[in-house]
């Protein structure tokens, strides 16, 4: 399977999804904080932090998590 880039994925802060009444997902009921993954490494930059090392554990493609080391 494909992986899907939505639109307004640099846009980041709170997204609000199309009301759905009926969804349990936790997205259509609260909405989303999202943050690009060069907003969140520069964070931690310009937060005193070296990132150290970088990883993508699991199988699936694309990566659900994604683990950060860093040090002070």
């Amino acid at each position: 399977m494909a992986a899907l880039l939505h639109p307004g994925y640099r846009s980041a802060g709170w997204h609000r999804l199309p009301a759905d009444a009926g969804s349990t997902r936790i997205r259509a009921r609260v909405g989303i904080n999202h943050l690009p993954l060069a907003g969140l490494l520069n964070a931690v930059i310009q937060s005193g932090f070296t990132i150290t090392q970088v990883e993508e554990p699991g199988e699936t493609d694309p990566p659900f998590f994604l683990a950060l080391r860093a040090k002070r």
